[in-house]
């Protein structure tokens, strides 16, 4: 679990160099990033025992031509930490009530996001991906 924050860091650091390098030879648009954490950890900090695993939120960071920057989501308190809101699909906005995607589909909803960001047909994604939808407010 010690190596997890300097794995990411120097991963994300490693995509940074890239896209420097893309962009240099004009390739920017034509190459996406996906990253994607295989589960959430605790926010709240135990003491010198670092953190749980935590089923409530996810974590992924998706950067190239067909996607807006920005963050898609938003944490409100649960159960003693913090957990994922529902998702305006319109806006990526985390919302406490009344989203279109709720916790529950969030991860297939960014499977959606990233196909659709790489142009695959909405039809495409349905047929292979059964729940969330496309958050159109994280594409470009």
């Amino acid at each position: 679990m010690r190596a997890e924050v300097p794995q990411h860091q120097t991963g994300v650091a490693q995509i940074g160099s890239l896209m420097t390098q893309l962009q240099t030879a004009g390739l920017q648009d034509q190459v996406t990033f996906a990253m994607y954490n295989v589960f959430g950890r605790t926010l709240k900090k135990k003491g010198l025992t670092g953190r749980d695993h935590w089923a409530s939120h996810h974590v992924t960071v998706m950067m190239g031509k067909g996607l807006r920057a920005g963050v898609v989501g938003g944490l409100e308190p649960k159960s003693g930490d913090y957990g994922a809101q529902a998702i305006d699909a319109k806006t990526g906005r985390g919302v406490a009530s009344g989203g279109d995607v709720p916790f529950e589909e969030t991860l297939s909803a960014m499977g959606k996001t990233l196909g659709a960001a790489l142009g695959l047909a909405p039809a495409v994604l349905d047929a292979n991906i059964a729940q969330g939808k496309i958050v159109t407010g994280a594409l470009a």
